[in-house]
C-alpha cells in the first residue's frame, strides 16, 4: 500500500535554451546547466505540493502548479530573491517552492513566486509590414 504522506512525485530532466540539462553536482552540491544528454545527474523529481484550499491560492498559483524539485543527491533545489540557485537543502526551506505553468503548445516554465519572473506566453511573430524602399543618396560631389 502507498503511503499516503509522500506528496506525488515525477522524474523529469530539466532544458535551458541553449539545450543543456540542468545537473545537480556532489562537490559542494552545485547546479550547473552542461549536461549534453540525459544522465544521473540530470534527473530531477518534481514533487508536487497539494494546495491548502480554496482560499489559500493566490492569484499567481491559480495559473500553475506548485512543486519542489528534488536533485538525485536528495536535495533540494533553491533559489534566492536575487537568482542566485542552490542544491544544498534536505528539507525544502522558503526559497525552494516553485511554480510551474503549462501553455497550450506543450511548453511550460518554472517561476520562482517571490520573485516576478516575466515568462510570456508563447505568440506567433508579428508579420512584417513593407516600410518605404531605401533611397540610394548620391555622393558628395559627384553627380
Amino acid at each position: 500500500m502507498a503511503d499516503s504522506t509522500v506528496p506525488p512525485s515525477l522524474p523529469c530532466g530539466l532544458i535551458n535554451a541553449a539545450n543543456r540539462y540542468l545537473s545537480a553536482e556532489p562537490f559542494r552540491f552545485q547546479v550547473v546547466a552542461t549536461g549534453l544528454v540525459l544522465r544521473l545527474r540530470q534527473v530531477w523529481m518534481l514533487r508536487f505540493v497539494p494546495s491548502q484550499g480554496a482560499g489559500a491560492a493566490g492569484q499567481a498559483e491559480e495559473s500553475g502548479q506548485r512543486l519542489h524539485l528534488l536533485s538525485w543527491l536528495q536535495r533540494f533545489l533553491a533559489a534566492d530573491p536575487n537568482g542566485k540557485v542552490t542544491c544544498d537543502q534536505e528539507s525544502p526551506g522558503p526559497g525552494a517552492l516553485f511554480l510551474l505553468r503549462q501553455y497550450p503548445d506543450g511548453k511550460v516554465c518554472k517561476l520562482h513566486p517571490p520573485r516576478t519572473l516575466h515568462c510570456p506566453p508563447p505568440q506567433a511573430p508579428a508579420p512584417l509590414t513593407p516600410g518605404p524602399p531605401p533611397t540610394a543618396a548620391a555622393p558628395e560631389g559627384k553627380v
